[in-house]
């Protein structure tokens, strides 16, 4: 009965961790018209899966021009000035906060966390959270608004994935380091992999569908709850990353 339960739980959580982004990447290079067969090739190789989509995600559309100007008028700039400052300010009390909570721990940090990278991984990732939760709350004020969708709120759902994947690479880095393996699928990391391809998957839908109020609404919200999720995961689920509930 168990193995039974865990290809059923494992199955989709595999598809949508791997084969999730290779697919966003597609849809992606879909809608920007940028359908040449390199693409697709760099699409499918693990390594630059993530890359491409981000490459694709910041690249403009070479559609027709009629169809740019159909899918520019869903579009507002109104409130990017208010995105990127809210990212600002999430970015410096979260960070302010983490070092705050380093330094004033009383005990000695155990020999893995006494790392020049816990300065980059970190920060990096706690930064990313930010500009998802700026998403968040522009998605409430649109909701509350006209309804228009926030340009800004696509740059910053590209950025976070810039960021959270960077926070990866730079952690994996450093576990070589410290334990000795770059990957050891500790609940923090599998969930951090699960993160990752939520944001791309969001991303994509958000970016190809415009979707209304809502349904934009509800995306955020997943995504802001997941995060919420993986930043206490520490004090739910013992792993490697345990020690990570001496900075909350």
């Amino acid at each position: 009965m168990q193995p039974i339960l865990m290809l059923i739980i494992g199955l989709p959580l595999f598809l949508f961790v791997f084969v999730g982004p290779i697919y966003c990447a597609f849809k992606m290079a879909k809608f920007k018209n940028r359908n040449s067969v390199i693409w697709k090739i760099l699409a499918v190789v693990p390594v630059t899966t993530v890359p491409i989509f981000l490459v694709l995600s910041f690249m403009p559309s070479v559609r027709e021009k009629t169809d740019n100007n159909t899918y520019d008028s869903h579009f507002t700039a109104i409130y990017d000035s208010t995105g990127y400052i809210l990212t600002a300010i999430c970015s410096i009390l979260f960070v302010a906060f983490f070092y705050f909570r380093l330094y004033a721990t009383p005990v000695p940090l155990v020999p893995a966390l006494q790392n020049s990278l816990l300065h980059i991984h970190v920060p990096l990732a706690l930064i990313a959270y930010s500009f998802a939760i700026a998403t968040f709350i522009l998605s409430i004020i649109r909701a509350a608004k006209d309804g228009l969708f926030p340009r800004a709120i696509l740059k910053l759902q590209s950025f976070a994935i810039l960021l959270f994947y960077s926070s990866i690479i730079f952690g994996s880095i450093w576990a070589e380091i410290a334990w000795g393996s770059y990957w050891t699928w500790d609940p923090k990391e599998t969930w951090s992999l699960i993160l990752l391809s939520l944001l791309i998957a969001v991303t994509t839908y958000l970016t190809i569908s415009v979707p209304g109020k809502t349904k934009g609404l509800l995306m955020s919200l997943i995504q802001v709850a997941v995060i919420t999720f993986v930043f206490f995961l520490d004090k739910i689920l013992s792993g490697l990353h345990s020690y990570g509930e001496l900075f909350y």
